[in-house]
């Protein structure tokens, strides 16, 4: 191994090898431990510890171990949350693997990114001052009709009157607020 990188993302890590060959997928092994180390495991790949210990650690990351034996390297990474899932692939054309590590999606939350959306639920109801009038509107020609007709006919004003009161209640209802 040649190179080892840490990027801390919000949603997660991404840990980049830089190997001198491809090796098999089946070489490459990952686990987490009950004390927050999440460990990378690359058999037959050899390199030299302290070429590939960090100067400094990003922030989010605890603590970085790289443990070389005969057969394998390990890569230990301490981390401040446990990781869900997990992906890892390799570039076998650059020798170089990519580890993704993610987060449990309930700290996603918390991220100020997300913060800044709006999350409300979009209100619904017409300005007020429109919604007076057209109630009161509808209000007087409903009455005004009502006192002016005929026993056995509706006229024109009753029927606008009722119109504009059922109008102003649906828009009342389905006119988003700005």
């Amino acid at each position: 191994m040649q190179n080892v990188t840490l990027d801390v993302k919000q949603n997660g890590i991404l840990i980049e090898m830089e190997l001198e060959k491809a090796i098999d997928q089946e070489n490459i092994a990952a686990w987490q431990s009950d004390s927050d180390w999440f460990y990378i495991t690359l058999y037959q790949v050899t390199g030299d510890s302290s070429k590939l210990a960090a100067d400094k650690l990003p922030e989010g990351i605890r603590d970085f171990q790289v443990i070389i034996s005969q057969e394998s390297t390990q890569l230990g990474v301490r981390l401040h949350h446990p990781i869900e899932y997990y992906d890892i692939t390799q570039d076998e054309t650059a020798y170089q693997i990519l580890a993704s590590l993610h987060y449990p999606s309930d700290l996603f939350t918390a991220l100020p990114a997300l913060q800044q959306y709006d999350t409300m639920e979009k209100e619904l109801g017409m300005p007020k001052s429109l919604r007076s009038w057209m109630y009161i509107t509808g209000f007087a020609l409903t009455v005004n009709g009502l006192l002016t007709q005929e026993q056995d006919e509706t006229n024109w004003e009753t029927k606008i009157g009722l119109g504009t009161l059922f109008a102003t209640y649906i828009a009342d209802k389905l006119w988003p607020k700005s």
